[in-house]
């Protein structure tokens, strides 16, 4: 697929051929940075739909379907391939690549199986067989490189670029978690399958350890790292695995989106800006410098957890020190289910805040922003927003009628009107936030009419070319009258109707994972700030010791729905679970390696074994 390179590129004379497969990822390389390209990011998506649509077209009926219902062991591969380090072992050996036996020898798989589960990736285009049972990695396999094979699985991950922590998180927890998916309940199917309904903990509290009885959690054996005094979270390995797998996502959004969502330019010097559950302020920062480079003067204030506005003013004062000097930015502690403070603001910022909640509890997120808005605040709301995969009704009964940007397809026939194969990426999420949070994704229409019922209007939506994350901006209308703040009497009968747990096991985002988070995606530099995915929050408020715009508030609000009278039978504990400290995964994956074997692992890809009872 020969093309030109951008016109503003010393290579614009030169011809550039597609990025090959067959050879290992490199971001420096003029064709690989030619795929950002909005003119051929356009192209690779309906590429993408049209084969994708071909396939489907050409393909035996039953053997679709069998590919859809016996897909799952493609992530199960994917697993083993991240958890034993093939991939590092693959990437020392080279494009020559290497023979299983040799790679068995390394980390310990049973030759036999381990040539059949390399040869599924193979067969999906994610390795190379280039020889009868000798395997390399490609252009995709080689982003799971991890640059290190350690003997401490929980420093895997330190200095990566997350790729393989998300491979890690999405074939674990959430992996397990879609197999428990249910109708007919709130909780939502992550509670189900680690066995967190009794005890009403949700995902970021359980990473936390907040379980009931933590020497029963899952995957802790008796040499856990986590067992010791200093580490009493069990699952402190996955906490830390989550937040590196967030700055691996980066490529989810255009670089810089958020600098084309919304016409800045048009505030009055001066303006202020409120990133409400902004995190360290990857966001906020982008903006600011933007704003400081451009004249423009406009003032931010980032809310966020204690420890989250704690490690953001460290991280500003190590990067940009004169934003908070000159008081263009100031952090504040805030749970964005409390009244909010600033009465003031030019534009109340979500930034992938409202697909963590259901829509009550984001109904709520925006009636506390609503209420303390003043006829001229804007609202901006950034997250994903999914195609219908039919043409969309842009008519009155709608809701999408006025709203400038709003799309009825993305792609004309014969295409499938939301690009099919193309679009998948958002659907994913969109069913990884109801797995784990009993959340969504939204469509369009959706997020208007949540927008809506809590006094807010929406305007605009604004896309980067050829992605479906979105700026929707919203201005303040009257709230419907029952749908005005409840006091907090109401506020608890609504959590506890929909089976949330107490005060006391209050769920929501964690000190540990918004800082894990927020700070690892800080450290990997500004290209992830401008492309991070998180946004939680949701804590008590304690007072600032200076005064200004700092508050307190006695306000709680748990995530949704987890406490049930269900009794399950504990299962017995995967040991492909949680990894130790003195082996990795793959040594304890009875389906490959039979507890009678003896062959004990000598290279520094797979340490001495270790017990699993």
């Amino acid at each position: 697929m020969p093309t030109k390179y951008h016109p503003s590129s010393q290579y614009c004379d030169k011809p550039l051929d597609f990025p090959s497969l067959d050879d290992p990822y490199d971001p420096t390389s003029p064709a690989e940075m030619l795929t950002s390209h909005p003119t051929v990011v356009v192209a690779i998506n309906r590429i993408l739909a049209a084969a994708g649509q071909m396939t489907a077209t050409v393909q035996t009926p039953f053997m679709a379907i069998c590919d859809a219902t016996m897909a799952y062991h493609l992530p199960s591969c994917m697993r083993i391939l991240e958890a034993s380090n093939t991939v590092e072992i693959l990437h020392e050996a080279g494009p020559t690549g290497l023979h299983v036996r040799l790679i068995s020898e390394l980390n310990g798989i049973e030759e036999s199986k381990l040539a059949h589960i390399l040869r599924l990736l193979a067969t999906h285009h994610i390795l190379r067989e280039v020889a009868p049972d000798v395997f390399t990695l490609n252009r995709i396999s080689s982003l799971v490189h991890s640059e290190k094979c350690i003997g401490r699985p929980e420093l895997k991950y330190a200095n990566s670029n997350g790729i393989a922590a998300f491979v890690g998180l999405c074939t674990d927890e959430i992996y397990k978690s879609a197999d428990k998916r249910r109708t007919g309940t709130h909780q939502a199917p992550f509670c189900y399958a680690f066995d967190t309904i009794k005890t009403g903990t949700g995902y970021f509290g359980w990473l936390e350890g907040e379980t009931k009885d933590n020497d029963q959690a899952e995957g802790r054996t008796s040499m856990d790292f986590a067992v010791k005094a200093e580490h009493p979270n069990p699952n402190r390995f996955r906490l830390e695995r989550f937040g590196k797998a967030m700055s691996g996502t980066g490529s989810w959004e255009a670089p810089g989106a958020v600098l084309h969502g919304f016409d800045w330019q048009s505030l009055p010097k001066g303006s202020l800006v409120v990133d409400v559950g902004g995190g360290i302020g990857s966001t906020s920062m982008l903006l600011a410098t933007a704003s400081e480079d451009m004249q423009l003067d406009l003032r931010f204030v980032i809310q966020d957890r204690p420890v989250v506005v704690e490690m953001g003013e460290k991280a500003w004062r190590a990067k940009c020190p004169q934003l908070l000097d000159s008081g263009m930015t100031i952090f504040q502690e805030h749970d964005f289910f409390a009244p909010q403070p600033i009465k003031a603001a030019a534009v109340f910022l979500l930034r992938v805040i409202l697909h963590d909640w259901p829509d009550d509890y984001a109904r709520r997120i925006l009636l506390q922003l609503r209420e303390a808005a003043m006829p001229q605040t804007k609202l901006l709301i950034a997250d994903w927003v999914l195609p219908l995969a039919c043409p969309d009704d842009m008519g009155s009964m709608s809701g999408l009628e006025g709203i400038e940007g709003a799309e009825s397809i993305l792609a004309s026939a014969p295409l499938l009107p939301n690009l099919g194969k193309a679009s998948a990426n958002a659907y994913w999420m969109d069913l990884t936030m109801q797995v784990m949070f009993n959340a969504q994704e939204r469509t369009l229409r959706e997020i208007v009419a949540l927008a809506l019922s809590a006094g807010w209007k929406a305007i605009k939506v604004t896309k980067a070319v050829g992605s479906l994350f979105g700026h929707i901006t919203a201005i303040p209308v009257p709230i419907p009258t029952h749908r005005r703040r409840t006091n907090s009497k109401h506020l608890a009968i609504q959590c506890r109707r929909q089976g949330s747990p107490s005060k006391s096991r209050r769920r929501g985002s964690t000190e540990a994972i918004r800082f894990s988070l927020r700070h690892l995606r800080f450290s990997n530099g500004v290209a992830l700030l401008r492309e991070g995915l998180t946004k939680f929050s949701g804590v008590s408020i304690r007072p600032k010791e200076s005064g200004g715009l700092a508050m307190s508030s006695k306000s709680h609000l748990p995530r949704p729905a987890v406490a049930s009278h269900f009794d399950h039978k504990k299962k017995r504990p995967s040991p492909l679970t949680v990894p130790l400290p003195q082996s990795l995964l793959w040594t304890t994956l009875e389906v490959i390696i039979p507890r009678t074997s003896t062959r004990r692992a000598t290279s520094k890809f797979a340490p001495a074994k270790y017990d699993t009872c």
